[in-house]
């Protein structure tokens, strides 16, 4: 899941934690708290989405260092960190199982910000094992992609040129065809 939140409005540090049904919070484009059990059972995106918690015991909340909620991923963010027109700063999280589509998801949203003249900050993260991590990684990755691959993929081959245009627009810097 990803969420967007009015960066103003909230006071790091964040935290994941688990919460029984009862646990309740205001949840986006609402005016009064529901409980979990209530987002889950009767609120447009909880029914939507509750199949993601079937079975669970405890639910995810990711609060902020006052205990305001910011999300109860993947269902909905909470009300107060309503994204307006006055917004400036962001706070995007990403949460899935998944590390490496989260990250993937983190750097295109990065990226798409950093390209309408956004800047992007970094934020250190304690996972739960109690490693130190600073996301988003910003480092280029280096791939070997056969060139039989583009083009039984894409069902035609390219010229060096068209290489270089495509995986420039992407980010990337083609070093040469093998």
């Amino acid at each position: 899941s990803i969420g967007v939140h009015d960066l103003a409005k909230l006071r790091p540090p964040f935290r994941v934690v688990t919460v029984p049904e009862s646990a309740a919070f205001v949840p986006l484009a609402c005016d009064e708290p529901m409980t979990v059990k209530q987002i889950l059972e009767q609120h447009p995106k909880g029914t939507e989405y509750a199949h993601l918690l079937e079975g669970a015991e405890a639910y995810p909340l990711i609060l902020d260092d006052n205990d305001d909620v910011l999300s109860f991923p993947p269902i909905i963010n909470g009300d107060h960190t309503t994204v307006t027109h006055t917004t400036r700063d962001f706070f995007i999280d990403v949460t899935g199982w998944d590390e490496r589509a989260c990250e993937s998801s983190l750097m295109l949203i990065c990226l798409q910000l950093m390209e309408r003249g956004g800047a992007v900050e970094t934020v250190d993260v304690t996972t739960c094992s109690g490693e130190q991590r600073t996301l988003p990684v910003g480092e280029g990755q280096r791939h070997l992609v056969p060139e039989e691959l583009v083009t039984s993929l894409l069902g035609r081959s390219f010229t060096d040129e068209e290489l270089h245009r495509a995986i420039n627009r992407m980010g990337g810097r083609l070093e040469g065809r093998r």
